[in-house]
């Protein structure tokens, strides 16, 4: 579902920004809240860390906010 999304939002910012499509529409809040709701989830999964899986909370939150966090939270912000 969520390749579908990023497909969904591939198509549809374009016409946005030239005005042919109105935004804010039913779907796009859900697509907002699906992605902020995945921003959540993202501190909760595990990594790979030299082979072996952690999936200690404290120590997954540590690596996305070391790695992806930034963007994440940026686009989330701007798709609100």
């Amino acid at each position: 579902t969520v390749m579908a999304l990023i497909w969904y939002e591939l198509w549809v910012i374009p016409l946005e920004l030239t005005g042919l499509l109105d935004s804010y529409t039913v779907l796009e809040v859900l697509i907002a809240t699906l992605w902020t709701a995945d921003l959540v989830m993202n501190f909760f999964r595990g990594f790979v860390d030299n082979g072996v899986v952690d999936l200690r909370i404290r120590s997954t939150a540590r690596a996305y906010l070391k790695s992806w966090f930034l963007l994440d939270c940026t686009l989330v912000v701007l798709d609100w």
